[in-house]
């Protein structure tokens, strides 16, 4: 992703060519884009904020009916603005980033939506796979390529897309991976949300029984990701 950080952060360069190091040099630039706009900032999260506020019961809800899990154990979540366009989030402490950087309020929204699925898709995980390691949870593991790819049909869902205004985002990996499937060439998404479709919403299966057969559908595609650059591990 470094050069995609890159792009979202075009004065970043200047500090990496001046800077002893790259570690001072990305301190450098982040206090100093913090004392430039940290007021804007503010008023950036405060309006993320109330817009947010006006949809987050219904969403929680939704996410809820979806995968038949309470947030009970998740308390409360809180989010920061981040300059690193890998948003990235932290199961243990319910944390997580939103890129603002080029974003509109609405993508914003998308961007809490996807992270605050994965609090929720990763407490039912436990409860259907207590036998997983937390670990296996992040990148470059195959349970966290898993998740990345089936927050997109669950964001889709109508009872939480009815509220969003942004399409989910799809990892590029998932686009680009193609698979061969009875004479269909489909990319990693477009098989899973099919799969999402299929057994959630036609055929009404049970949210812990639908992750135990995409779990198994993942793991036998372990090969073919490898040969596309998908983190398999």
């Amino acid at each position: 992703m470094r050069n995609h950080i890159l792009a979202t952060n075009p004065n970043l360069p200047l500090f990496l060519k001046s800077a002893r190091t790259e570690e001072a040099a990305v301190s450098a630039y982040v206090n100093d884009f913090y004392r430039e706009h940290e007021e804007a900032m503010k008023r950036l999260v405060q309006r993320l904020q109330t817009e947010w506020s006006k949809t987050n019961d219904k969403v929680m809800e939704g996410l809820e009916e979806i995968m038949e899990k309470k947030w009970s154990k998740i308390g409360k979540m809180r989010a920061y603005l981040t300059l690193c366009s890998t948003a990235g989030r932290f199961l243990d402490s319910h944390e997580f980033q939103v890129t603002f950087m080029g974003k509109s309020i609405n993508e914003m929204m998308s961007n809490v939506l996807h992270e605050i699925t994965h609090f929720l898709y990763f407490d039912k995980w436990r409860d259907v796979f207590p036998e997983d390691k937390a670990q296996e949870f992040s990148n470059p593991h195959l349970i966290w390529t898993l998740s990345e790819i089936l927050v997109v049909p669950i964001d889709n869902d109508p009872r939480v897309r009815a509220y969003m205004a942004s399409d989910p985002r799809i990892h590029p990996d998932h686009l680009r991976a193609v698979l061969n499937r009875n004479g269909a060439k489909l990319s990693l998404s477009q098989y899973f949300t099919w799969l999402y479709k299929r057994r959630i919403l036609e055929q009404k299966v049970p949210f812990a029984d639908f992750l135990k057969e995409a779990r198994e559908e993942i793991f036998g595609m372990r090969n073919e990701l490898k040969t596309a650059n998908i983190p398999c591990s």
